[in-house]
């Protein structure tokens, strides 16, 4: 790499000390950054597609009716009474 180009000095450092590594030395470093960059995309878009999916679940438990044929009807509506507020329900053998 030639520096005829503009450049950050941090990025004119990092060419310096890399051109001044061995060629045993630069292959690693190429494949360790590599792969690092590799992992990083994948762990990024392993984010995006959990986020992706949670915003799709959550816009289709929102739109779907808990039982189609009743759509105003929700599973909380069969509770036990007491249910919605932490409650026990009573035991059968009473």
């Amino acid at each position: 790499m030639t520096s005829e180009h503009t450049t950050h000095p941090p990025l004119d450092d990092l060419r310096k000390a890399f051109s001044d590594l061995g060629l045993q030395q630069k292959a690693e470093f190429v494949v360790e950054a590599t792969f690092k960059t590799f992992a990083d995309g994948v762990d990024a878009a392993g984010r995006t597609l959990a986020r992706e999916l949670d915003a799709l679940f959550a816009s289709m438990e929102r739109e779907r009716p808990a039982y189609p044929d009743e759509p105003g009807r929700r599973p909380a509506d069969d509770a036990a009474p007491g249910a919605a507020d932490g409650a026990s329900p009573p035991p059968d053998d009473l």
